[in-house]
């Protein structure tokens, strides 16, 4: 299980963290190829893995840059 947390950085614009196994781990939103939401929590799909967050969609959506997820 995963835990969303977004980290305010200088270039907010490239990344955030999500805390996986009780470690942080960096996310560029680059990286992203899609999500699916189920209830409270969102299954991130990235180039490399599959992170299973304790967030919901809608949350998700509204922590993500518009200019790169329409």
């Amino acid at each position: 299980m995963s835990f969303f947390r977004i980290i305010e950085t200088i270039d907010m614009k490239k990344y955030f963290f999500i805390k996986t196994d009780g470690k942080y781990v960096r996310l560029c939103f680059s990286e992203i190829l899609y999500a699916e939401g189920s209830r409270n929590y969102t299954k991130i799909f990235s180039e490399t893995k599959q992170y299973l967050v304790l967030i919901t969609m809608k949350r998700l959506e509204q922590s993500l840059p518009t200019s790169l997820f329409t």
